[in-house]
């Protein structure tokens, strides 16, 4: 039962981790969940867009993973069935077409996805680094220390 208002704070909770360890992380910051991916949840749990999910900073380049493979169920994935997944990865590929998006799309056997991924993440090290990723000031993090 997610609302709006969750997926915009897991999506704020997304950015300010990378936000923190983007200085550090050189030409490259490679995530699983970024803060664009709660945008495709809410189309799937809510059955609506968040605009201001979808309005989310990009990354450079987005692995679009084929439900191609056996899915493994770990105790906390939403739908398992191959229709659920396919729907999933529809509205993956939709928002990132919208978006304007750059996207390898990684299918086959597991070691074909690896060599695909690979390859794609080092075409894009191998561009200038122009200083990738970062956030408007008006989603910028803020940490405070305790005491």
């Amino acid at each position: 039962d997610w609302t709006a208002a969750e997926l915009i704070e897991l999506a704020r909770r997304h950015e300010a981790p990378r936000a923190a360890i983007a200085p550090w992380a050189g030409p490259g910051l490679i995530e699983d969940t970024d803060p664009l991916l709660p945008a495709v949840w809410a189309r799937m749990l809510l059955g609506e867009p968040v605009p201001e999910l979808e309005a989310r900073p990009m990354g450079d380049l987005y692995l679009l993973l084929d439900a191609d493979v056996p899915f493994v169920q770990d105790g906390i994935r939403y739908f398992a069935d191959g229709g659920g997944r396919r729907r999933f990865q529809r509205h993956c590929d939709e928002l990132l077409a919208r978006t304007g998006a750059r996207v390898e799309r990684i299918g086959g056997g597991w070691e074909a996805r690896e060599a695909t991924a690979r390859a794609a993440v080092e075409r894009l090290m191998a561009e200038p680094f122009p200083g990738r990723w970062t956030l408007p000031p008006a989603l910028q993090p803020v940490f405070a220390a305790g005491g």
